[in-house]
């Protein structure tokens, strides 16, 4: 392996322009569309007290960044307690200025991402052209929050080791989190190119319930977490990752599990550009002893990219973008069973106008079979042979964001903005070089923040996110192939998802009022997110399926069954299309009280509500309405399919109380004794409508076939497309009393009416000390438990019309 690296520095450039009652309360802070969760900046709050110890009212508070002099101001109250909300995760220099007292200037104040820096200071008396300058180790030690939570900083990043840049299997090293690389996608998991995979994380419960947050956006594509993130961010490009194993303030919510949220980086006053390149290929490895290098597979994974950023009005607005490039060529291997060169000729000569000589003269297989040889009917040739499918499997990748940061001259106002673009492009390898699959996904990523300071005490925070993407995975001029298997194990053709055609559009929305009041810094806001996942592919049934019972009879044209899925209402052929819509929406209110300077209470709370949606668009959505109490097997047997407007019914009642305590006894920011007790609500995904989605009567799944007495249609479509000859024979059962088919036992799938949003109860105790500059350590004890939780089971109890098969309901 060969890899170059350019690190980040500066580039000088001269230029000159260079709760239904709480809810009430919360809803003029509401913005409408999709999810999201708290204000992602930080604060530095403290108190001013004079050489006596007595408060000092009425200071003048200025926090400057040190990378942008970006600065904000705020005056100490009666009590002598500040604070500075809407602060980027950046370090900054503080300045306490009062008349009859000596100016105090502390440096290098580090702030961490959705964090609060506890900085008190004691003046001195004096001339205020005095200027007192306070240094100090940065205590690392969180005194005025109870989660639990660690930050991996830039230097992290760039350090430790990760799967092909992608930052996310990073959150696994976290102290109470467990996990494992596999994300929904699957493939490829966890690089930075990764297909809407993330690693599976867990602080002690389900492993599908982690937050993966991009400057306070959220990554997932859909609802909840089981497919993880939509794209991993660049490394190059992110500041710092804080991992919290759970949400402890009412500013956070909807998800119970690990929130990840990761910090974008923006423009400085200065230039700054890296670059990197890194080749791995076997080329440039040593060939295996007893091997010839021209035996080995071609193997390279490149990757390369770069950022730059800077000034476009010095204090005033910034830029910042990169770019990461992927050329990747893998391999692996599968054992599959197919014809071999004799029986393909042999069949062509004495077959020549079957279906199976069409397809073996128009798509031979890659390799022909070397081994594994068999002979059904023993004349010497043998039909079928064993083939390594060795071919590479090609990737590429490209990701690109931009990164805007605007401070007005009044400092009243501040927007920063996002884009990101990520494009993966990859093969599935098949036997047969015109079935392999090619595979893509477009990914579009949008945030916007405004923050307005209507004084030194209230603040308002606008936030709006928008994601796209759309998957794809198809195949080329071979759709007018039909999905056939014989029973001795061999497969050719499409079945189900082998086209998959996914797009899906997230945005959200979300407002926040933060106002202080000396000791009590209060906010209060509302969210909303609406995810829709419009699934067009193969489904079972959707190609004609032909099942022989020999790999002989698949070369003499004569299957046994023949499968279709139908449309219910018109009986012809169906395409499936699922579409998964999801409304989340949520109020909270939240005071963060500072009792006394190295105290603080944090008490809120929060109503999530998650609407329920049903299939959607061009569905009819059918299946037995059940209540849990309905769950047995006297009850099942008396259930009726039927049609429904909502699966189930939307859960009002998700109050959510939050209420943590902090204390630095030794009052120096270097120990914090911490504990605090949550409900939180999970959202109720779209995972169990998998199963009422193929419930009759909307969808029909027919058989034809000699046992049934119904001939058999078979035949390949026009060369390219899926207008396969219909089968008159076959027709759509009637429908009876009990909402079945007449003459079938269906199996169906459904949800119970009156499910609940998964409760959580969620409390933690624990120390946090600081021994060294570098050195910390922390005990804690958590105790978590949940009601509610959703789980499915097989209610077959009985015998007639109805076969009822998976229901997904609430624990007894």
């Amino acid at each position: 392996m060969k890899s170059l690296r350019l690190t980040d520095s500066p580039i000088r450039i001269n230029t000159k322009s260079g709760i239904r009652a709480a809810v009430a309360v919360l809803i003029c802070f509401l913005l409408q569309a999709g999810g999201l969760y708290a204000q992602f900046t930080s604060a530095i709050q403290g108190h001013i007290a004079d050489p006596s110890g007595a408060s000092v009212p009425k200071a003048q508070v200025k926090v400057t960044n040190e990378n942008t002099g970006v600065s904000r101001s705020a005056i100490s109250a009666d009590d002598g307690y500040y604070r500075i909300p809407d602060l980027l995760a950046e370090t900054y220099e503080v300045r306490v200025e009062l008349t009859g007292f000596k100016s105090v200037i502390q440096k290098g104040i580090e702030v961490k991402s959705q964090s609060t820096a506890n900085l008190n200071f004691t003046l001195e008396v004096g001339e205020i052209t005095q200027t007192v300058d306070v240094s100090g180790a940065e205590s690392q030690v969180e005194t005025t929050g109870a989660r639990i939570s660690e930050v991996i900083n830039e230097n992290e990043l760039k350090s430790l080791p990760t799967a092909g840049r992608g930052i996310m299997t990073l959150t696994m090293i976290t102290p109470g989190i467990t996990g494992k690389a596999e994300g929904g996608g699957g493939a490829f998991c966890c690089d930075e190119f990764s297909n809407y995979s993330a690693p599976r994380v867990s602080s002690g419960g389900n492993e599908n319930k982690a937050n993966y947050l991009l400057d306070g956006i959220n990554l997932r594509y859909t609802e909840g977490s089981t497919w993880a993130t939509a794209f991993s961010p660049n490394p190059d490009a992110v500041t710092e990752v804080r991992v919290t194993t759970n949400p402890t303030s009412s500013d956070y919510g909807t998800i119970s599990g690990p929130q990840i949220q990761i910090v974008t980086k923006g423009g400085t006053n200065d230039y700054h550009g890296t670059a990197h390149i890194t080749a791995q290929q076997d080329s440039l490895n040593a060939v295996p002893f007893g091997s010839r290098r021209e035996d080995l597979p071609s193997r390279y994974t490149r990757l390369f990219g770069g950022t730059f950023g800077g000034p476009i009005v010095k204090e005033r607005l910034f830029f910042f973008g990169a770019y990461e490039g992927l050329r990747e060529k893998a391999s692996s291997s599968s054992v599959t069973l197919t014809e071999t060169e004799a029986f393909k000729n042999y069949v062509i000569q004495t077959r020549p106008n079957s279906v199976a000589a069409t397809l073996f003269k128009d798509f031979p297989p890659f390799r022909y079979p070397r081994s594994g040889f068999i002979d059904k009917d023993g004349d010497g040739i043998p039909e079928l042979g064993e083939v390594t499918v060795d071919k590479p499997a090609r990737r590429t990748g490209k990701q690109f964001n931009g990164r805007i940061d605007y401070q007005s001259s009044s400092a009243r106002d501040r927007i920063y903005g996002s884009y990101w673009f990520t494009k993966p492009e990859w093969t599935r390898p098949d036997v047969r070089d015109a079935f392999d699959a090619n595979l893509f996904d477009n990914i579009n990523y949008v945030s916007v923040v405004h923050t307005h300071s209507f004084s030194p005490n209230s603040l308002n925070e606008a936030r709006f996110g928008y994601t796209t993407t759309h998957y794809m995975n198809v195949r080329g001029d071979v759709y007018h192939v039909p999905f056939m298997a014989t029973d001795d194990g061999f497969v050719i053709g499409n079945g189900p998802w082998s086209r998959e055609d996914t797009p899906s559009k997230v945005p959200e929305f979300g407002d926040i009022f933060s106002l202080n009041r000396g000791k009590h810094g209060i906010k209060m806001g509302g969210t909303y997110r609406h995810s829709s996942w419009d699934l067009q592919s193969f489904l079972f049934g959707d190609n004609p399926q032909y099942n022989f019972a020999s790999f002989l009879d698949f070369a003499d044209d004569n299957p046994y069954q023949e499968m279709r899925g139908l449309n219910a209402g018109t009986g012809t052929a169906r395409s499936s299309r699922l579409f998964f819509p999801q409304k989340e929406l949520s109020f909270f209110v939240q005071n963060t009280w500072q009792m006394r300077p190295n105290l603080t209470l944090n008490y809120g709370l929060r109503w999530d509500s998650y609407f329920n949606d049903t299939l959607g668009k061009d569905r009819n959505n059918w299946q037995p309405a059940l209540t849990s109490a309905r769950l047995n097997p006297s009850e099942i047997s008396t259930v009726i399919n039927q049609k429904i407007d909502r699966y189930y019914h939307t859960d009002w009642n998700n109050f959510g109380p939050r209420i943590s305590l902090a204390w630095d006894p030794s009052g120096k920011g270097r120990m914090s004794i911490r504990g605090g007790f949550a409900i939180l609500y999970d959202e109720v995904n779209t995972q169990p409508w998998y199963a009422a989605a193929d419930n009759p009567p909307d969808v029909a799944l027919v058989f034809a076939g000699t046992e049934r007495g119904i001939p058999i249609v078979y035949g390949l479509a026009p060369r390219g497309i899926c207008d396969f000859l219909p089968n008159p024979n076959l027709k759509v059962p009637a429908v009876n009393a009990v909402g079945a088919f007449d003459g079938t036992r269906p199996a169906l799938g459904a949800i119970v009416t009156d499910l609940k949003n998964p409760l959580i109860i969620d409390t933690n105790f624990g120390v946090q000390y600081q021994l060294l500059n570098e050195l910390m350590v922390h005990v804690t004890y958590r105790y978590r438990h949940t009601t509610d939780d959703l789980f499915s089971f097989n209610a077959n109890r009985f015998t007639g019309d109805l076969v009822v098969g998976t229901l997904d309901r609430l624990n007894p």
